[in-house]
């Protein structure tokens, strides 16, 4: 029987190796301290959730929502039916859930809910960011566009909150209610909102979370629509501080000291009681607040990341391969190949 050629060998491997779902899966990234990541939504056409979102869909590893007659969504899972996947709407729907809700037009959807009695009374989208800065994060500026549309007389409240766990939550003192009375001709509005979210300690490749939390804020009968749009993410950190090794030894008292090596005077030499950082000559690192870069803005649709400060491989629906640990060990790996097939050209 006729051997395989080394060389198809390595090529089935290598095609085995991109074809793995974690080399294709991706969270929000946050790439570089002081650079906003802007989120928005102008693919989304309410049809659910996904690890790998199709064509108006959001990603699971990046959203979640929570408080829905049909469950919580979990990080990572596939949810394209029922209250997650309600579809899209210029406005005025009734059935609860998860919408594109088309305040700015057609063509400029928003992440939209439609809260009934059983639906997001409290319930709450979540975004999912990961620190890809190199450096831990103190804190996150975010700002966003609050809409709603008063066609009910049951006022609706949305608010602000962040964690860095997804389990113990604090508010950020920014949010938004409707009115209690329903509009006669009800359209949608918008303000911007944000906040400064300061305190936190997110170590380089670990999560940081932030959610709109909705719920019943006063009056009776059908709830209003509300979305958010437009979202900025601005992360700032700070550098960790070196190791300074060791205290200095202690040289016992001067008397002591004397006795045990001499005069130092007259040997021509120096007691060597320990060395410092100071005495070492090496610099103390500055443990403040990087300063804001020049990076710009990186964008995404739905929470992916899109090419910006630095390169990516961006798709449809929030979702990049690229930044992940995948990358490097396929680089390796076609430098291998490259590497084993020139000697057989030469044969």
């Amino acid at each position: 029987m006729r051997a395989v050629p080394q060389t198809v060998v390595l090529l089935v491997i290598l095609l085995a190796f991109v074809a793995r779902p974690e080399a294709a899966r991706a969270q929000l990234s946050l790439p570089v301290s002081g650079s906003a990541v802007h989120v928005g939504f102008s693919e989304w056409q309410g049809l659910g959730l996904a690890p790998f979102p199709g064509v108006g869909q959001l990603d699971s590893d990046t959203w979640s929502f929570r408080g829905l007659s049909d469950g919580d969504t979990a990080w990572g899972l596939t949810y394209d039916f029922g209250d997650f996947a309600r579809g899209a709407s210029a406005g005025g729907v009734t059935g609860g859930g998860v919408y594109a809700l088309q305040a700015a037009g057609a063509a400029d959807a928003a992440l939209g809910v439609q809260p009934t009695e059983t639906d997001f009374t409290p319930g709450s989208a979540v975004l999912r960011m990961r620190n890809d800065t190199g450096v831990t994060l103190t804190r996150l500026d975010v700002t966003f566009e609050a809409w709603s549309r008063n066609d009910a007389d049951r006022a609706v409240s949305f608010v602000l909150e962040h964690s860095t766990d997804d389990f113990t939550w604090s508010g950020s003192g920014v949010g938004a209610t409707t009115l209690e009375i329903a509009d006669a001709f009800p359209v949608w509005t918008s303000i911007p909102l944000g906040a400064t979210i300061s305190g936190l300690s997110v170590a380089p490749g670990a999560y940081v979370y932030v959610r709109w939390t909705v719920d019943d804020a006063g009056g009776a009968g059908a709830r209003d629509e509300v979305a958010v749009d437009d979202i900025r993410i601005t992360p700032f950190g700070t550098a960790t501080m070196p190791d300074a090794g060791p205290p200095p030894r202690d040289a016992g008292p001067p008397d002591a000291a004397a006795r045990d090596a001499g005069t130092a005077r007259d040997a021509g030499t120096e007691h060597d009681s320990g060395t410092t950082p100071d005495d070492a000559g090496i610099p103390e690192r500055d443990g403040g607040e990087l300063p804001p870069t020049d990076g710009g803005v990186v964008t995404t649709d739905g929470g992916g990341p899109i090419p910006e400060p630095r390169p990516r491989t961006g798709r449809r629906g929030g979702c990049s391969a690229a930044g992940t640990p995948a990358d490097s060990s396929l680089a390796l790996l076609l430098l291998a190949l490259l590497a084993f097939v020139r000697p057989l050209r030469k044969r």
